[in-house]
């Protein structure tokens, strides 16, 4: 689901959960705003400290050297500066509930049932992934939690651990500040951070803070400030960026034409990120592309999937950068766990079926902000998250050779 913006609203909404969950520990926040009426408190937009370095699955490919990423063996254009170890498999991401009130306290329980989801987890070490988490979740987390979470995770080195954070950069480095503070009781306990995707900085940070950021430069600088507070208490944490596809036009391709947001050209976005954060001595990664199946079909001129592969291929070629893509489903979210698995596997198949788009992505992402799919676990029960989860990372890892 892209993250959409109404933003007062969502921004009354996330104080008030907070204020009435808080004794149930479950905090909503919006990622993406829908004109369907549902109990989705993320439709409206659209860490770790002291790690060892090389203890864990690292996400940046293997190398004694920094690395770009590289492209399939078929293809005939290769980076002089990659590293060529497990070139034809996808990095496999998982991320469950995303503060869905009623999941959440299942995605949490789900680390004292590490037998309900091998499969998944033993794919995300497998292909060097990681568990990705809404830094929200870890924030509130009780001391006891945290520590079942850290153990899991120190128990598991192969899989890293990758959060998305940021939203609003109307003053990076006190936002940032407040992250860590906030994520102080999991990482007090050893819980690790290895991966920190930077999220929905250019749609949230343009469309709020008081009207003070209006360019991709101006929201970059923020970027800058806030990723330089958390290197300091993170020195070996990667970084990269999520943000809607709809809210962006890409070369020839439009924005999906929202009334609110066209924030221009994706490429420019991304481009500008970047140089901004290797000025400052940061390599920005990856850019996950965050556009749910009905975005990519409701495209005008019928041409989601291909605008995503467009994208992919100037991430991926021109950048230097892992293209990921967020594979669910807004309609299938918002009625039934069967319907979500369904229209999931669509969006999978429709994009991969994209030669381009499946050559240039790095990054398969199973994730959902949605009321559906109801359960997490367990993957082998139809149909729940990391059934839905389980089922696209296999055909993902299927794909032995890209096309």
């Amino acid at each position: 689901m892209e993250r959409l913006l109404t933003l007062s609203l969502v921004h009354t909404a996330m104080i008030f959960f907070l204020l009435v969950l808080s004794a149930t520990m479950c905090m909503s926040v919006g990622r993406m705003e829908d004109a369907n009426e549902n109990s989705d408190p993320r439709r409206d937009h659209l860490h770790r400290l002291e790690l060892t370095a090389g203890a864990h699955g690292d996400l940046r490919h293997k190398s004694q050297a920094k690395r770009l990423p590289c492209r399939a063996a078929s293809e005939e254009r290769q980076f002089a500066n990659c590293d060529n170890t497990n070139i034809d498999l996808y990095k496999l991401f998982v991320c469950p509930a995303f503060l869905v009130p009623g999941r959440i306290r299942r995605e949490i329980e789900m680390f004292s049932s590490p037998e309900q989801w091998l499969t998944v987890s033993s794919m995300l070490a497998e292909s060097k992934g990681a568990y990705h988490f809404h830094d929200g979740l870890l924030r509130i987390l009780g001391p006891g939690e945290a520590k079942i979470i850290a153990d899991f995770f120190k128990q598991r080195p192969n899989i890293s651990v990758s959060i998305e954070a940021g939203v609003y950069l109307c003053n990076g480095t006190d936002v940032a500040l407040t992250a860590l503070q906030d994520l102080r009781n999991y990482t007090s306990v050893g819980g690790r951070i290895d991966q920190w995707a930077l999220e929905s900085i250019f749609s949230r940070t343009m469309s709020g803070c008081e009207g003070k950021f209006t360019t991709f430069q101006q929201v970059a600088e923020q970027a800058v400030d806030y990723v330089q507070v958390l290197k300091k208490a993170m020195p070996d944490l990667e970084f990269g960026v999520i943000d809607a596809v709809p809210h962006f036009s890409a070369g020839k391709y439009p924005s999906n034409n929202e009334p609110r947001v066209d924030l221009g050209d994706i490429r420019d976005a991304l481009s500008t990120l970047k140089t901004a954060l290797a000025g400052a001595g940061t390599e920005l990664l990856f850019y996950w592309a965050d556009c749910p199946y009905e975005y990519s079909l409701n495209l005008p001129g019928n041409t989601g999937f291909e605008k995503l592969a467009f994208i992919a291929n100037y991430t991926t070629n021109e950048l230097g950068m892992r293209m990921g893509k967020i594979f669910n489903s807004q309609q299938g979210g918002s009625v039934s766990d069967k319907m979500y698995y369904d229209r999931s596997l669509l969006d999978y198949h429709a994009y991969m079926s994209t030669s381009a788009a499946a050559t240039d992505t790095s990054d398969i992402i199973a994730e959902s902000w949605y009321k559906f799919p109801a359960q997490v676990i367990p993957e082998t029960q139809p149909y729940t998250f990391m059934y839905t989860a389980k089922t696209i990372l296999e055909l993902a890892r299927n794909h032995t050779t890209r096309p």
